[in-house]
């Protein structure tokens, strides 16, 4: 950790110290996280943006059918305004790296907030960690900040953080302000926010307490029946729990897998040795955000888990584990900076480290989660095992927590490179530099090391490195659109004619195997079934009632699908099983009117309405024809013979 006194970038060349490190900071802001096009939550929040554009089109899908949570946000209006005028492709990826730059923008206005007291050093690093660490947080580690692709939490997150930047330096107008447009983008992400800022508030002044009377007033109107309020005591009955107790355990802390607790006990400890060793008001920050995540979790278990109250688990209370996370990766380089001065700081750093590693395991390999809850009370006693156990101990404990975390990374690279190789050694398809460098022991050797070398005195070294650092920023940029062949595929086609030739009715209602974004982007009509469409299942048990009975009328198919699919690798022709007609017939009989088209990867015994071949979309390199079929003309064709 020297690279702290050498490296003066208030002092030493100012200029080009910041050069190189803006160059730095962006060049990781990209390679990190490229860009992975429309997936994921993006979809669903795509589809937002048409129902507002084409109401008419979009209003009966299942995912809109019976409401949900678009009614909160202004996210949709502005998306449905963008497709007006602009085409999806060029929104999605235009509005991802803008919402990288506002994040990179926000995150140091915060590190600057936070840390402005220990120096410009300690802000650098700070910025380099929450730039570089792994962001993710929350049920199976399926959410992260700063994500890689378009939704209304790329907007809401930096406004979140400029909100708290405004807090800490007593501009409260212009937090309210910020505050209150990260609502109007994500309310449930600004509320981890303004859970943090309430907590912080209290710490300064008690009498923010008074503001739980009214919250208290509203919970107990609630629970007498008021007919207004009856929504907040509205309870998951146990049809309905178990319609979303799979399809969004995610929201269920309890029913989180030890990785999950096991990264919530990482950032909770990282917490409170920031409170222990912080001073000022970065101490206040650190015990607010500690008492938000507490709190915030403890209400999540008991209202939503225990309580199962349908409103207080769609607020997600657990998702201020994303600003918890945020700070605590921000406060790591300060934290083992001062960890490494104190007594048995080497050993203790080393224990951080590996807290910190398995805790946020990268790439595809991934330790046992139980290794934290190992290195977290061999930190805390480390000074009383050192002086009570034979001296040979503690010497061992340190050299099984090194060898675990070099052959823990050594095993990644191995896996990793053997998988980039198997995958045709294609970084277009697969980011061999992101994962290998989104390891925090990868990243913080070679930052470490380039911030002792940039700490040279001469300044041809330095120029050297500033030509090196200018060639990442260029392939960052270059390789940044890391969509796969086929997003990138279906997004291009967006806008065009229908790839099947046939021109589908007004209202139409299409199954189409596996896809959500395809119905929705290609055809531009709603989507009968996919798994994607049940995140709306918390908000209205209508929606997850009908989810339930679709699922159930497509279960037959869904499995001959997945048994066609298997074979297909097997022999490497994905056309070498077809499907049961009459399976088919019963589907489209159970959904009635609902569904009229479907989409399917391999033939039926009956004729198709029109076809589409896709080139080589798939990892094997094949190419795969899409059949389109009409129920009305499956259930003519069967029926005939």
């Amino acid at each position: 950790m020297s690279e702290l006194r050498d490296m003066d970038v208030a002092h030493r060349s100012p200029l080009i110290n910041k050069i190189a490190f803006g160059i730095l900071a962006v060049s990781l802001l990209l390679v990190l996280r490229p860009y992975s096009g429309i997936r994921h939550d993006a979809i669903l929040y795509l589809g937002q943006g048409f129902l507002r554009w084409q109401p008419s089109e979009f209003s009966h899908d299942l995912f809109f059918a019976y409401g949900g949570q678009a009614e909160f946000t202004v996210f949709p209006q502005l998306l449905a305004w963008l497709l007006k005028h602009f085409s999806v492709a060029d929104i999605f990826i235009v509005a991802t790296f803008l919402g990288r730059v506002l994040y990179l923008v926000a995150a140091g206005l915060l590190v600057r907030a936070l840390f402005r007291e220990n120096g410009v050093r300690t802000q650098v690093y700070a910025l380099l960690a929450v730039l570089a660490l792994p962001s993710v947080y929350g049920g199976f580690l399926v959410f992260s900040y700063s994500e890689p692709f378009f939704t209304g939490r790329t907007l809401a997150e930096p406004l979140g953080l400029m909100a708290l930047a405004a807090l800490l330096s007593g501009r409260w107008l212009i937090c309210t302000v910020l505050w209150l447009m990260a609502a109007l983008l994500h309310p449930l992400q600004a509320l981890a926010v303004w859970i943090v800022i309430w907590f912080w508030l209290v710490l300064q002044n008690r009498r923010w307490l008074l503001l739980l009377i009214p919250v208290v007033l509203v919970l107990l109107l609630a629970a007498l029946g008021v007919k207004s309020l009856a929504f907040i005591a509205l309870k998951y009955d146990a049809e309905w729990y178990s319609w979303i107790a799979s399809p969004n355990r995610n929201v269920f802390m309890l029913k989180w897998p030890v990785k999950s607790w096991m990264a919530l006990l990482s950032d909770s400890f990282l917490l409170v040795l920031s409170i222990q060793y912080f001073s000022g008001r970065l101490q206040v920050f650190a015990k607010a955000v500690f008492l938000a995540l507490i709190c915030s979790c403890l209400a999540s278990i008991v209202l939503a888990d225990l309580m199962r109250l349908a409103f207080m688990t769609s607020l997600q209370l657990w998702r201020v584990q994303w600003v918890a996370h945020w700070f605590a990766m921000a406060a790591l380089p300060l934290l083992a900076w001062s960890i490494y001065n104190r007594e048995y700081g080497r050993e203790r750093l080393l224990l951080l480290v590996a807290c910190v590693v398995w805790a946020m395991p990268a790439g595809q390999i991934s330790p046992s989660p139980w290794l934290v809850a190992l290195v977290i009370p061999l930190f805390v006693f480390w000074g009383a095992l050192v002086r009570k156990a034979r001296p040979a101990f503690s010497r061992e404990m340190i050299i099984f927590v090194a060898l675990g975390l070099m052959l823990g990374l050594l095993l990644m690279i191995v896996t990793t490179v053997t998988a980039f190789l198997k995958q045709g050694a294609d970084l277009g398809s697969f980011r061999l530099d992101s994962i290998l460098l989104g390891h925090p022991l990868v990243l913080a050797l070679l930052l470490l090391g380039g911030m002792r070398a940039w700490g040279r005195p001469s300044g041809a070294f330095k120029g050297v490195l500033l030509c090196g650092l200018s060639a990442s920023l260029i392939y960052s940029l270059y390789s940044w659109d890391s969509r796969s062949i086929w997003n990138r595929y279906v997004e291009e086609r967006a806008g065009e004619s229908n790839p099947f030739g046939v021109q589908l009715e007004r209202g139409a209602q299409v199954y189409w195997e596996k896809e959500l974004l395809a119905p929705w982007l290609l055809l531009r009509r709603a989507s009968y079934f996919s798994e994607e469409q049940q995140a709306g299942l918390l908000f209205e048990r209508k929606t997850a009632e009908e989810a339930y009975r679709r699922k159930m009328i497509l279960q037959r198919l869904a499995v001959q699908a997945e048994f066609c699919n298997a074979i297909g690798v097997v022999t490497g022709q994905v056309d070498s099983c077809s499907l049961d007609i009459y399976a088919v017939r019963d589907m489209c009989i159970s959904a009635g009117h609902e569904l009229s088209y479907i989409v399917l990867q391999t033939e039926l015994a009956v004729p198709e309405l029109g076809w589409w071949m896709v080139p080589k979309h798939n990892k094997e390199g094949q190419d795969i024809t899409f059949h389109l079929y009409s129920c009305s003309g499956v259930l003519e064709n069967v029926v005939r013979k």
